[in-house]
């Protein structure tokens, strides 16, 4: 009975395992996925730091992928990349299950796997040089292209911005650039160009600039990316103000007075200016040296007169001058020391005592003229009368005799006399002397030049030796070592072939000592 009862149980299950086995009409299917059967593996001896690195610049990278889901279409990919360490044994019995045993890692495959999931055969593989390039050429083995349709620059500007004044010298400009991983990066700043951008990490470059003094300009600032395939991109970021410390330079040393003298130069707009200076001289056994400072202010154009005082007869003698110029941000810059040569205004040298004889007595002018300056301009006072000439403060202004020499604010060579102004040069000269009706000068060309009651004659390119001015007369050393007198109407006279031992323009008379000592007059 009890047998027969359980033959009845088991054939009611048979007759049942069909319906139990077939699905209903309103059931769902799940579908597996496919087992792995490729996998991205990254060989590497970790115990070697730069190995190690590469890895993990790799690893980095293959990450990225898979976070955007670029590898996500690829069949039969494992979800995650494989790392081996080839400095254990399981890792050498990969390299030489891959047949890799011969080839240095690191290394970057692509390998098929066994029915436990272990590297079998190697399908693709490289060695890791560049991770970013590397890994861009296993993309491609795949057939993706994580690029296509993209900018090769996703993103890139510069800081400092906003600041509301201009980069001083010593500020850093940083430039930074996202994009493409494993491209040559370079940034323009002005008119520097080809400045490196550094990746690091992958994707993310950077350059920076440091502000140079001889930086002041409104500079653009420019990005461009070349990849190894031959594409490029540029650009434009805008453009950052500049304005570095400029190297201050003295373009003219003079005398203005007795034992006074004056530095013009240029510096930065604004700037506070130091002079030093040391003059050397040496008669037999001693040696005299005076170290000096001049002292003046940059005006809005950068130009500069710096006054100080230097004792003694310095003509002939060349001095050292080296400019300290400070901004007022405070930022200062040195110039190097520049030697100069000083050429001394005999109007304001020790008169030498009268040779012997009969010279005549040195005439008065029959009037004179004064100037003055101050905030609204400069100003002539002739025969009682005050007139102004100038409507901003000149650089610098002498008044001689019934002339009055000065340097506007553009920083020219004009001439006064008698109620006329006349603009002799656009720069100020290298050195000038006066007297009643004339003005000799050494131009910033070097040619020597003499105005003469409103004519000016050039005579010639080569700057004279020395040379001395009187009413109406000009007598110098040329370049030549000869001596000669010019007069207006007559032209220059050579009067001596080598030069006189020590000459001077006494009222209309020139009086000179020749090459043998015998003295000598012309009237003119």
């Amino acid at each position: 009975m009890i047998l027969r009862t359980l033959s009845c149980v088991f054939l009611l299950a048979l007759l049942a395992l069909p319906a139990l086995a077939a699905p209903s009409e309103t059931s769902e299917i799940t579908t597996l996925p496919d087992p792995a059967s490729r996998a991205i593996v990254v060989l590497a001896d970790f115990s070697d730091q730069a190995q190690f690195e590469l890895e993990n610049q790799v690893v980095s990278l293959l990450w990225d992928r898979l976070g955007q889901g670029i590898l996500g279409h690829v069949s039969g990919l494992a979800p995650r990349p494989m790392l081996v360490n080839t400095a254990q044994a399981d890792g050498a019995k990969t390299m030489e299950r891959l047949g890799l045993a011969a080839t240095p890692p690191p290394l970057l495959v692509v390998a098929d796997l066994d029915a436990q999931g272990h590297p079998r055969h190697t399908l693709w593989q490289r060695r890791i040089f560049q991770p970013a390039v590397d890994v861009r050429a296993m993309l491609a083995y795949f057939g993706v292209d994580p690029e296509a349709g993209q900018p090769l620059i996703r993103a890139a500007g510069f800081e400092p911005r906003g600041l509301g004044r201009p980069l001083r010298a010593n500020e850093v400009v940083t430039v930074t650039v996202q994009g493409v991983p494993g491209a040559t990066v370079t940034a323009t700043i002005g008119g520097r160009t080809g400045i490196p951008c550094f990746e690091d990490p992958s994707g993310l470059y950077r350059a920076t600039y440091t502000v140079s003094v001889e930086d002041r300009t409104d500079a653009q600032v420019s990005v461009e990316m070349r990849t190894s395939d031959g594409q490029e991109e540029r650009r434009d970021l805008g453009a950052v103000a500049l304005q570095g410390v400029m190297t201050p330079e003295i373009q003219l040393v003079q005398q203005v007075g007795p034992n006074q003298w004056m530095a013009q130069g240029m510096a930065a707009p604004g700037s506070s200016v130091l002079v030093r200076v040391e003059v050397v001289q040496t008669a037999l056994v001693f040696r005299d040296v005076q170290k000096q400072q001049f002292q003046g202010v940059a005006d809005s154009s950068g130009r500069f007169q710096a006054l100080g005082t230097l004792q003694g007869d310095l003509d002939g003698v060349t001095g050292s001058f080296q400019v300290e110029a400070t901004d007022p941000s405070g930022s200062m810059v040195r110039s190097e020391p520049r030697p100069l040569r000083l050429v001394a205004d005999r109007r304001f040298q020790p008169q030498p005592s009268p040779m012997p004889g009969p010279w005549p007595p040195a005439p008065s002018p029959s009037w004179g003229v004064q100037a003055f300056s101050d905030s609204s301009g400069l100003y002539v006072v002739s025969r009682g009368r005050r007139s102004q000439i100038e409507t901003m403060s000149p650089r610098w202004y002498q008044a001689v005799a019934d002339v009055v020499v000065y340097s506007s604010f553009m920083n020219d060579l004009k001439v006064w006399w008698q109620g006329q102004t006349w603009r002799l040069e656009s720069m100020s000269p290298k050195s000038w002397k006066a007297d009643s009706a004339t003005v000799a000068y050494v131009n910033f060309m070097g040619n020597f030049l003499v105005w003469h009651k409103g004519q000016t004659t050039n005579l010639g390119s080569l700057a004279p030796q020395s040379y001395e001015v009187g009413p109406g007369a000009l007598a110098f050393v040329g370049a030549n070592r000869g001596f000669f007198l010019w007069r207006p109407g007559s032209g220059v006279r050579q009067l001596e072939s080598w030069p006189p031992s020590n000459y001077r323009i006494y009222g209309r008379t020139l009086q000179y000592t020749d090459a043998g000592g015998f003295q000598r007059v012309v009237d003119f």
